[in-house]
């Protein structure tokens, strides 16, 4: 993921790409479909990867950190499974919202 925006902080930028990687592997593990090439989806867990090594008390404060603490690869297929067993409520509707908004985008295509 491309930060073109300074002002992000640590934990702004490791935070969207948790969220990123959420909803993708929500996308392709609970509901079979795939819109970013493996590529993508494998640079931003890199990505975050290294941020989690190089700022972990930043890495602490994010908002998915209990679901990404033992994380150590791009895989990402148990994520959605934490989620549900936390019984995240609000946060498993907002992946069923954003999904819902992406299809309804894709349709306008």
């Amino acid at each position: 993921m491309n930060f073109k925006n300074p002002y992000f902080t640590n934990v702004e930028r490791i935070q969207l790409l948790e969220r990123w990687i959420i909803f993708h592997s929500y996308l392709y593990y609970e509901l079979n479909e795939n819109i970013v090439s493996d590529a993508n989806y494998n640079a931003n867990t890199k990505q975050l990867l290294y941020l989690k090594e190089k700022y972990p008390e930043s890495f602490k404060k994010t908002k998915y950190y209990k679901y990404f603490k033992d994380f150590e690869s791009g895989t990402g297929f148990d994520l959605y499974s934490k989620i549900k067993s936390d019984n995240n409520i609000e946060l498993m509707k907002a992946l069923e919202n954003d999904y819902k908004l992406l299809k309804n985008n894709l349709k306008k295509s």
